[in-house]
């Protein structure tokens, strides 16, 4: 295998964590949409790349010996960015307003991230209604952020056009080559191991 497909997931990842600063950084201007827009398709195509090329090729575990990529960076970085903007450019929220936003929801997450594992005897209902929630809720946000760019950089109708084209797009590419696994997400084989685990 080719050692740019070998590392083209943290490649396009990398990418989807300049888009998200760089529209930040620009504000309300014509090129944001399209960065936001490119940085949330790129999630589906990194994880399509990943899980088809490289995820079992050895090339990759000795490069990178750990369970993970850039990916969750790159999520981090485009969910806190648009939250970001939507918060000061559509809300017009004072710097505490969007600290306290962005505290609130990454409490929430935290919560439900934590509960399924401290809750004892651990419970497989339990992980899949918060971790479903989870992800559902961290795809809304990042489809907040396009969505959000397109509604305030460009006027009637081609704000629109570019809202529903995105949603189309990214939910067309989704039934494409998205991993519908994740849509209900199940507990994994060692989620009952350990001292807190019981009999099942």
């Amino acid at each position: 295998m080719a050692f740019w497909l070998i590392h083209l997931p943290d490649f396009i990842c990398f990418y989807r964590i300049v888009a998200s600063l760089l529209a930040l950084w620009l504000g309300i201007h014509p090129l944001v949409p399209y960065l936001f827009t490119t940085a949330l398709i790129s999630d589906l195509l990194d994880g399509w790349i990943f899980r088809k090329y490289v995820k079992n090729h050895p090339a990759w575990r000795s490069w990178n010996p750990l369970p993970i990529t850039l990916d969750p960076l790159a999520h981090f970085t485009l969910l806190i960015s648009g939250l970001i903007y939507a918060c000061r450019y559509l809300y017009h929220l004072s710097p505490l307003g969007t600290t306290s936003v962005i505290l609130l929801i990454g409490s929430i997450s935290l919560t439900l991230n934590s509960l399924p594992f401290v809750v004892k005897p651990r419970n497989a209902r339990l992980y899949t209604i918060c971790m479903t929630l989870l992800t559902h809720c961290a795809c809304a946000l990042m489809v907040m952020s396009p969505l959000v760019a397109w509604y305030l950089s460009y006027p009637s109708p081609a704000r629109y056009i570019g809202a529903f084209g995105t949603v189309c797009l990214f939910y067309g590419l989704f039934l494409y080559i998205g991993d519908f696994k994740r849509l209900i997400r199940r507990p994994p084989p060692d989620f009952f191991s350990g001292p807190s685990a019981h009999t099942h």
